[in-house]
């Protein structure tokens, strides 16, 4: 059985008459256009769930998962369950959720130091990568965190997170990174894929919406010039469908070399942490690798961590 804690504002959650029976919880964590989130799935034996806003943590295989607010919670009598969605609330989690902003132009140091700020962590940019000056642009559906890293490998840097500092180095600069982490795929149960990606950055983005009256479809384009790429889904409204092309244009790449990782709970995944992989042959050019996004999936006997990976010059 997994062992699973959860705290609700700072308490152990339930009670001994009413004990929260947990079926599955789904924790993302990720570099880039969606914020890190957890979906808590409990069995409803009549318990007063808690209230939206309450800060939810999880605990498992010895390790934090981290600390969430409740944005949405319901029931349904059909399963008798209760469904608990939360949104990150740690502060580096904070750098990786999407949103707008307008950046007036100025030296890369000076926009690591705002970041850094927002997060409550303290900067350490190199000289010579800190004293680019930068024209102004928008950040639009992008994280603080992914949208420095872009920044910083333009002029061949590099961004690293480690015990509250945000780091920015040259890229053949030596520096302390976080421990790797490291995943042995002879182990039984652990397997990998990986997918080569385009070369070419992305100009213009088509997505399609269906109308109002629900059959109709239309296309928003965003960007200009070529290579364009179509988004192969297809969204409820014009907005949704904008937003998601702004977000892909943002990405900058077509698509990038990736690893996906399958393995047992890995709790201690972190976020731009490098890789250590035993086992499996896999490209020369993929190596080395940063997690770019971690799932944990838990249920009451299985637990498992899919990781998501790519070279660390395109993270």
């Amino acid at each position: 059985m997994v062992d699973l804690r959860i705290q609700v504002d700072g308490r152990p959650a339930g009670s001994q008459q009413r004990p929260w029976r947990w079926s599955a919880l789904a924790v993302r964590l990720g570099v880039g256009y969606q914020e890190d989130t957890a979906t808590l799935t409990l069995a409803n034996n009549g318990f007063d769930p808690p209230r939206n806003s309450a800060v939810l943590s999880f605990a498992a295989g010895g390790a934090n998962l981290g600390s969430f607010g409740a944005r949405d919670v319901g029931g349904s009598t059909r399963d008798g369950t209760i469904r608990i969605e939360c949104a990150a609330l740690d502060p580096e989690a904070q750098m990786r959720k999407p949103r707008d902003r307008s950046w007036r132009g100025g030296s890369i140091a000076s926009i690591a130091d705002t970041i850094a700020s927002d997060a409550g962590l303290t900067p350490a940019v190199n000289r010579q990568i800190g004293s680019v000056v930068v024209a102004a642009r928008p950040q639009i559906a992008v994280s603080d965190i992914a949208f420095l890293q872009r920044l910083v490998e333009r002029h061949s840097g590099r961004l690293l997170i480690q015990e509250r500092r945000l780091i920015v180095t040259r890229g053949d600069e030596p520096a302390a990174a976080p421990p790797a982490l490291r995943v042995d795929l002879r182990k039984k149960g652990a397997w990998a894929e990986w997918r080569r990606g385009w070369s070419q950055t992305v100009q213009r983005i088509q997505a399609a919406f269906v109308l109002d009256d629900g059959v109709t479809l239309d296309v928003v384009e965003v960007g200009s010039g070529n290579p364009m790429r179509k988004l192969p889904d297809t969204f409820s409204s014009r907005e949704e469908a904008e937003a998601a092309a702004r977000r892909h244009l943002a990405a900058g790449d077509v698509s990038r070399d990736y690893l996906e990782i399958h393995d047992r709970l890995l709790p201690t995944a972190q976020v731009l942490q490098p890789l250590d992989i035993v086992g499996g042959a896999l490209p020369v050019s993929f190596t080395p690798l940063v997690v770019h996004a971690v799932q944990h999936s838990l249920g009451r006997s299985v637990a498992e961590t899919v990781i998501t990976a790519r070279p660390a010059a395109s993270t």
